[in-house]
């Protein structure tokens, strides 16, 4: 377990928050912390309402929730702070997937015992009509909170994300402060078999040891790369390497079940790139299987054109730039989109209107698409071929990480996932595609023997 010993009070307007996450389950070791910690409540008396039986049950669940969810913001190792909103309103509003339990009474009520009792710092709200400076109330656990985590040795593996609730989630459009909120919706059989299908993919992936495999110092390089990609006011979804985060749920947006879909919830997710292959399952090294140019490649078979090679390069800017511009293109309501990030027009030399221009030229063949946000109806074909590559591996008790359009497995299934991918990409667009894989260089895997010989010979692995 990588942990910061470091327990100062964050500079709020870096630091990330994240929205409470009602379905958590602990281990037998994190059981006997919330009975301590529950004794606080039974211990505390309101008056009027707040004795009621039923007021003080949804607040020793209220609890619970609070409590597990501040111990995964410190075994994230980061300065992260649990949202808390004080409106009425938007515990109403979030009520199909908050539960009944947690309500703006109860969060307030436990909040201030939390307090009270030197286990958690108040961060008041603030309201501002620029998004940018709005700012949710919330907590801060505290040193002594903290303390108690470490006394009872409760680790990352403790305490986890349910692999079997709220797997779905529905976002409605982007609005004007920029945010996609969640919206309620009607479950239908498709829904439930999608439901059904995780919930089988995420008590797999429960069960299978799944580590990164990095020095300290690496850890704190990957930590340090993590904020300084969410340091412009993000959700802390994705703000942190957070290893409690092992169980997978779907996302739709733009209010349709036809748009989106992709898994997101595993902590494997947030680590950049250049260090999955530090990752390993069931102590195995893995690859990473790439599909090459995917919606590209799909968008070609549909319109019965060659797929051509080396896609994103084009003679002006560099890959990520043109690619960003591609899936913009084909992801947005318009052709008049913004400049993508990264792009700078003294790196580029020509204007983002010239640019955007060049893209659209080059990419003549796929204009019909473009403007349309059809790269989400895509992204719904890969996030489909994703659960069926995954249910192949779960059915024989293996599993394989979906990093989006990608997937980490161990070197051992290699093959026969480069199989199964190709082999659904066939059967959903009626053409083939490229695969890109990814793995550790020799010297990498020697510095990881050379690193765990040195663990060893001092004790920190059995």
């Amino acid at each position: 377990m990588h942990s910061d010993s470091r327990f100062d009070m964050p500079n709020f307007t870096k630091a990330a928050g994240r929205p409470i996450r009602p379905y958590l389950d602990y281990s037998g070791r994190v059981r006997g912390m919330l009975d301590q910690l529950q004794g606080l409540l039974d211990a505390h008396r309101r008056p009027r309402k707040a004795d009621s039986p039923s007021f003080r049950g949804k607040c020793r669940r209220t609890m619970a929730v609070l409590c597990l969810n501040l111990t995964c913001l410190i075994l994230s190792g980061r300065s992260l702070w649990l949202q808390t909103p004080s409106s009425k309103t938007w515990y109403a509003e979030n009520r199909f997937w908050l539960g009944s339990d947690i309500t703006a009474s109860s969060v307030q009520a436990c909040s201030d015992i939390l307090v009270e009792a030197g286990l958690a710092l108040k961060l008041d709200g603030r309201a501002s009509p620029l998004s940018a400076n709005r700012r949710s109330a919330g907590l801060w656990p505290s040193d002594k909170f903290r303390k108690l985590v470490w006394d009872d040795s409760i680790s990352e593996q403790d305490v986890w994300r349910s692999p079997s609730q709220d797997l779905i989630q529905l976002r409605a459009r982007k609005s004007r402060d920029g945010f996609k909120r969640r919206i309620p919706f009607q479950w239908d059989e498709e829904l439930q078999r999608q439901a059904d299908n995780l919930s089988t993919i995420n008590a797999q992936v429960q069960q299978i040891p799944i580590r990164l495999d990095v020095s300290d110092s690496q850890w704190e390089a990957i930590l340090d790369h993590i904020s300084r990609k969410h340091s412009d006011g993000e959700e802390a979804e994705e703000a942190t390497l957070d290893q409690t985060q092992r169980s997978l749920y779907r996302v739709y947006n733009n209010a349709s079940f036809e748009q989106g879909g992709r898994f997101y919830g595993g902590w494997w997710q947030a680590v950049p790139k250049r260090w999955r292959p530090y990752i390993n399952i069931a102590g195995s090294k893995v690859v990473e299987l790439d599909y090459a140019a995917m919606h590209p490649t799909a968008l070609s078979h549909r319109l019965g054109i060659p797929v051509r090679g080396r896609f994103y390069e084009i003679g002006i800017g560099n890959k990520p730039i043109v690619k960003a511009t591609f899936n913009a293109l084909i992801n947005a309501r318009g052709t008049s989109i913004k400049p993508v990030d990264g792009f700078d027009e003294e790196s580029i030399g020509m204007t983002w209107s010239d640019f955007l221009k060049a893209v659209k030229s080059h990419y003549q063949p796929y204009r019909p698409y473009f403007g349309t946000g059809y790269g989400l109806r895509l992204q719904k074909l890969d996030s489909d071929i994703a659960e069926t590559v995954m249910l192949h591996f779960v059915r024989t008790g293996r599993v394989v990480l979906p990093v989006h359009d990608s997937f980490l497995c161990a070197q051992a299934d290699e093959a026969e996932l480069a199989w199964v991918m190709e082999e659904e990409f066939r059967i959903r667009t009626g053409g083939t595609i490229n695969l890109r894989r990814k793995r550790l260089s020799q010297v990498q895997i020697n510095e990881i023997r050379a690193r765990r010989a040195l663990d060893r010979s001092i004790g920190l692995h059995p």
